[in-house]
């Protein structure tokens, strides 16, 4: 006589699923050059500046939400994702004018980052990411201007 026995083992596998926060990314970022107050330059709307405008740099950033938002990484560049112009991060709500020629404000979801003075410059790609409290990083967002 044979005898076969099934053992049957119940396995229970509990899957812990922790969703991984993850930073919004700003829903709106443009970059303004605008001609800086010593520059007194007279530019028609059509114009380009010249290779002699001092011009002063503005960053708008639209934030879907501000939840653990730590810093605001900017980069700005003569070429897509190149920081050859200009490269800060920004800590989250350290608003004012800072001694190295940049400045922070907030109001709601709005934030405008001045960036400094530029000399002549028309062309030119601008990148933002955020970081949360935990480091996670936002996508970057990205502008152009041709």
């Amino acid at each position: 006589m044979i005898v076969i026995v099934f053992m049957s083992a119940f396995i229970f596998i509990s899957w812990n699923h922790t969703n991984t926060q993850t930073v919004l990314p700003p829903s709106r970022m443009e970059v303004y050059m605008q001609l800086a107050s010593n520059d007194s330059t007279v530019v028609f709307n059509d114009t380009s500046f010249t290779s002699q405008n001092i011009l002063q740099g503005t960053v708008f950033i639209k934030l879907q939400d501000t939840l653990s938002l730590a810093k605001i990484h900017v980069k700005l560049g003569t070429t897509q994702g190149g920081s050859d112009l200009f490269s800060k991060d920004f800590l989250y709500d350290d608003s004012g004018n800072f001694t190295d020629g940049t400045s922070y404000s907030r109001n709601g979801l709005n934030i405008l980052l001045g960036i400094g003075q530029f000399t002549g410059l028309n062309s030119y790609y601008a990148e933002v990411k955020l970081e949360d409290t935990s480091q996670n990083l936002s996508d970057p967002v990205y502008y152009n201007q041709n």
